[in-house]
């Protein structure tokens, strides 16, 4: 529970700091493999794979990823969003913002 609370708190942290004007690219040392209508990341540590920090994506999460180049603002990204999913811009922002809060660690800021 004391882990749940902490993480949850961190997540917080790390929504504050996202801002949708912020660019972001993939860290070189992540693995991204589509799966079906998934996406699965893996992390490599000294070009190990570290399953125990692989992280899997929905078909929507996996569309923001291949959005993701180091050129599009997180707001670029969210406006991609709306348009192929028909999704109101502030909730497409605000989802987006989420995600890349998440993915932190598979990402590094422009």
């Amino acid at each position: 529970m004391l882990l749940a609370i902490f993480v949850y708190w961190l997540f917080c942290i790390c929504i504050g700091l996202v801002n949708k004007k912020d660019i972001y690219r993939k860290k070189e040392n992540v693995v991204a493999q589509r799966v079906s209508s998934e996406m699965v990341l893996v992390p490599l540590v000294d070009n190990i794979a570290d399953f125990g920090n692989v992280y899997s994506l929905n078909e929507v999460s996996a569309y923001l990823w291949d959005q993701i180049s180091g050129t599009l603002s997180i707001e670029d990204i969210a406006n991609e969003l709306s348009a192929e999913y028909d999704v109101d811009e502030e909730i497409a922002i605000q989802d987006t913002k989420d995600l890349f809060a998440r993915l932190m660690p598979f990402l590094e800021k422009v």
